[in-house]
């Protein structure tokens, strides 16, 4: 059994918050789960209750600031502080995050506010589960790769949408929040709702269950010359 397989057994088990955590209103934990696509300009924010439907969609966006530290930290505090607000009103019994894409530029920020989320969020022993863009992809189209030769950035997420429509028949005004239904319906699946009639959707969850431990290189050991 993973870590985090033993988090989430711990975490189905504890009782409500206490009030000192509480927000109104508190909804009744009676099975929910959360997608977080976490962004420092536009971060999409999606809860499936038991049944597979949306619950509750949000959307929180903010306006480049100067790079002092100050003015970072602010905007990372008010974007974490509506993720919380989210979080413990619903207590969700698993929650999907985006992992860093760590070819994207100006990463430092976006790794300041991820860890000050995930952080929050392991405060409340709720499970945590980190899904890589590729393997988000996966779960919402079936190929974690570019489609075409030259597929793009857009024309990926493009993919990824239609997949979504198609298959779920969503229509939201932000796009950042299909990739937050996609999280959500994949720890929708990992919280035990549902098991997808999909082959690359069980794949992906496993793969997120279960990620590889990269495989320590070794360094070639020189000659010794006497």
């Amino acid at each position: 059994m993973t870590d985090q397989q033993k988090l989430f057994d711990s975490a189905e088990d504890s009782g409500d918050l206490s009030p000192s955590q509480a927000v109104s209103p508190v909804v009744i934990p009676d099975g929910f789960s959360m997608g977080i696509d976490a962004s420092l300009t536009s971060t999409g924010l999606i809860v499936l209750n038991k049944y597979g439907a949306v619950e509750h969609v949000q959307g929180v966006t903010t306006d480049p600031t100067d790079k002092d530290v100050f003015n970072r930290v602010q905007r990372v505090k008010l974007i974490t502080g509506k993720v919380l607000e989210v979080v413990k009103r619903f207590r969700p019994k698993a929650i999907c995050i985006e992992n860093y894409s760590y070819g994207s530029t100006n990463v430092a920020p976006i790794i300041e506010m991820g860890f000050l989320i995930r952080y929050v969020i392991t405060e409340l022993e709720i499970p945590l589960f980190e899904v890589a863009p590729a393997t988000l992809k996966k779960w919402a189209s079936g190929s974690g790769k570019n489609a075409k030769t030259g597929e793009g950035k857009s024309d990926s997420k493009t993919r990824v949408i239609v997949s979504l429509v198609r298959r779920y028949d969503l229509s939201f005004e932000n796009n950042d929040n299909y990739d937050a239904y996609a999280l959500a319906r994949m720890a929708y699946q990992i919280a035990g709702f549902e098991t997808s009639e999909m082959a690359y959707q069980r794949e992906a969850v496993q793969t997120v269950l279960n990620p590889k431990k990269k495989p320590k290189s070794r360094k070639p050991r020189g000659k010794i010359v006497e």
